[in-house]
């Protein structure tokens, strides 16, 4: 793992939306552009440290603040770009058979 590159979440590391000419265009920071990359540099019996001296556990790592490839930062953007739209569809269904399947999918999910 020494010299890898990982990712974390920072909340301060913030790129807001431009346009073309690059003028912002307001709204929100990108979520994507949080992730700022670092490599590891050591490590100790529990934990990798990285060249920022930030301690990333070896078990049981946080994947909200650290990702170990792009693709686990794609897969937590969908969730970050849907979660809303998604309880939002949730919040106004009124079909209990549909209900009943989220809250199987639901339950298997926390099993």
């Amino acid at each position: 793992m020494i010299g890898t590159t990982v990712w974390i979440f920072d909340e301060n590391n913030r790129v807001y939306p431009r346009d073309s000419k690059g003028q912002s265009i307001g709204g929100g920071p990108i979520w994507r552009e949080h992730w700022r990359p670092v490599q590891i540099v050591s490590e100790t019996k529990r934990s990798w440290v990285t060249a920022y001296r930030d301690k990333i556990p070896k078990k049981g790592h946080d994947p909200r603040l650290y990702a170990f490839t792009r693709n686990e930062i794609e897969e937590m953007a969908y969730v970050h770009e849907n979660r809303y739209r998604l309880s939002q569809k949730v919040q106004s269904l009124c079909d209990p058979k549909k209900m009943r399947e989220i809250a199987a999918i639901l339950d298997r999910v926390d099993a």
